[in-house]
């Protein structure tokens, strides 16, 4: 998820479906809190372990890789 004007989450996969969120071209668009748990939710299972990782960037930097 990159988090600067807005919210999106890449999702290559595209295996998420959601009347919360636009999706365009891979990306999700208007990622809120409990979308970001229900996409985290949707990966996790028995088989699958879900490790979230947080990077720190500067505003600017986020706003470039929008």
């Amino acid at each position: 998820m990159i988090n600067a004007s807005q919210r999106m989450i890449f999702d290559p996969a595209g295996t998420i479906k959601h009347d919360v969120f636009i999706e365009q071209d891979d990306v999700l668009y208007g990622v809120t809190p409990s979308v970001l748990e229900f996409y985290t939710r949707a990966h996790a299972r028995k088989t699958h372990h879900v490790v979230i990782q947080d990077l720190d960037v500067s505003p600017e930097i986020a706003e470039r890789a929008l």
